[in-house]
């Protein structure tokens, strides 16, 4: 039986290394000790100084690599959604959450999200209708504020590049903070606060402001909210999309009391308010249009 050689000794323990793969548990002291007993026997005095210099160098390369190439265990990674065509798009999170994401915008979630985090972050406008789970709060990361909610409706509109962040309550109850510290009074089921520069205002809409809606017996009135936004929420609740391209259309102002009404039921509502056009493309998506504009 052949003896294997000191070079054949430094091979077999740099692939037992490797192989075992555990570097996070990985003694080097210890392993560098192995090392050398290994490749100390009846080797000359050279060859032993350099057996113990090509390990020091050996365990350096190693945890090197295992530092720069392997993620850290509490690092978060993020999942990016971005919504680059011209209406909302809705997307259905882990937790059976929703969120329709607004054009232009973009929505960052952890990997880990739902199994030991609720995180999110958001550049530019979306409306979340989020699953109550005491144990896991969702956050929503924008600029330097972040909301905290446990099951909740709200919209967030955030702009870092125009210094802008707006929020706005449409029901449940949510913990707002800028920079670590929280926000009082907390937002109230209807209120609507927005930051831009070093300006605060904070507005209860339930008699002039789009988003306010009040609360009787569970349904859901809503005061003077124009028709974009009011196609939004309905497009999360009841599971459609609506494509509405006209300016005018959208700005327009409607109140509306929501009960459990299919979208089918609230558009033929809506067609009697408004001299519109609605046709169904394909199933769950509408397109709407002044009929005027025929």
């Amino acid at each position: 039986m052949i003896k294997p050689s000191f070079e054949d000794n430094e091979i077999n323990f740099i692939k037992r290394m490797i192989l075992s793969g555990d570097l996070n548990r990985f003694d080097h002291q210890l392993a560098f000790q192995s090392f050398k007993r290994q490749t100390n026997k009846n080797k000359p005095y050279f060859l032993r100084q350099y057996s113990g210099w090509a390990a020091s160098l050996l365990l350096f390369g190693m945890l090197c690599y295992h530092l720069f190439t392997q993620p850290s265990p509490t690092q978060n990674q993020w999942q990016s959604i971005q919504n680059q065509g011209n209406d909302n798009n809705i997307f259905l999170l882990a937790d059976g959450s929703k969120v329709s994401i607004s054009p232009g915008s973009t929505l960052y979630i952890s990997s880990a999200y739902n199994k030991t985090d609720r995180k999110i972050k958001l550049e530019g406008t979306a409306l979340f209708e989020v699953q109550k789970n005491p144990q896991l709060p969702l956050t929503v990361e924008s600029n330097d504020f972040l909301m905290k909610v446990l099951g909740t409706t709200f919209s967030i509109q955030a702009y870092p590049e125009k210094d802008f962040y707006q929020a706005t309550l449409l029901e449940g109850a949510v913990r707002l903070s800028k920079a670590g510290k929280v926000i009082s009074p907390a937002l109230k089921v209807g209120e609507q606060i927005s930051f831009q520069e070093n300006t605060i205002n904070r507005c209860l809409g339930l008699n002039q402001q789009h988003w306010a809606m009040a609360f009787n017996q569970g349904e859901k009135i809503f005061k003077s909210i124009p028709l974009g936004e009011f196609f939004q929420i309905i497009s999360i609740r009841n599971n459609c999309k609506f494509n509405i391209h006209d300016e005018s259309l959208l700005k327009k102002r409607v109140t509306f009391t929501l009960h459990q009404q299919t979208h089918q039921e609230i558009l033929e509502i809506i067609n009697t308010i408004f001299d519109i056009e609605i046709k169904e493309i394909s199933d769950g998506i509408y397109g709407i249009e002044n009929k005027g504009l025929q």
